[in-house]
């Protein structure tokens, strides 16, 4: 194994997730159909930092940096809006639904950019933006409409876990596989080995 496709992220708890599908089953009868592929379910989460392509040699280095980066933040809330789209709703190419930026979230990205800055990964040009994706459009396509007036029921979401993935193009679409699971706010992480499947 010569390189690590991995991203950080913060799962969804169940009933996150139960308002996410809500949403995509809403969008759907709204005339957003057979052009985006949807997120399923066991796939939604919250990423932090995308790494990219980690180097194996560096996957150890890059749990610890999971794992201190959790130890430092702790468990928090935060609001949930309605679904939007990247880049623009008029040229969509990402369906989401974005959360709203609160310190804790704000410092544990910061934690992680710098944890991971004597790394060679990926650096995001855009500013961070927390967001669940919902589906990803094949080509670009007007959904202002659809979006329009659309109220989120979520409410706010605890999230309380920050998770190292692995990212392997399989068959089926990727498979995400947990290299580590550390609790904010914890000091005993334990790793994960269970894979789960994306579209």
């Amino acid at each position: 194994m010569t390189a690590v496709r991995a991203f950080v992220a913060l799962p969804l708890p169940a009933g996150a997730i139960e308002v996410c599908v809500r949403t995509q089953e809403e969008l759907q009868s709204r005339g957003v159909r057979g052009r985006v592929r949807w997120t399923r379910p066991e796939q939604m989460h919250v990423t932090v930092k995308f790494l990219g392509d980690l180097a194996a040699s560096d996957v150890g280095r890059a749990c610890d940096v999971v794992r201190r980066a959790a130890f430092e933040s702790c468990p928090f809330s935060c609001a949930m809006g309605s679904p939007d789209a990247f880049p623009t709703p008029r040229r969509a190419r990402v369906v989401v639904a974005q959360l709203a930026s609160v310190p804790t979230l704000e410092a544990l990205f910061a934690e992680l950019q710098g944890g991971f800055a004597p790394l060679a990964v990926h650096e995001e040009k855009r500013a961070f933006t927390p967001h669940v994706t919902l589906g990803r459009l094949r080509q670009p396509a007007n959904i202002e409409a659809q979006l329009s007036g659309f109220e989120s029921a979520a409410g706010a979401v605890r999230l309380d876990t920050l998770v190292l993935f692995r990212s392997e193009l399989a068959p089926d679409g990727s498979r995400y596989t947990p290299l580590v699971r550390a609790p904010l706010g914890g000091s005993q992480p334990a790793t994960a080995r269970e894979p789960a499947s994306e579209p």
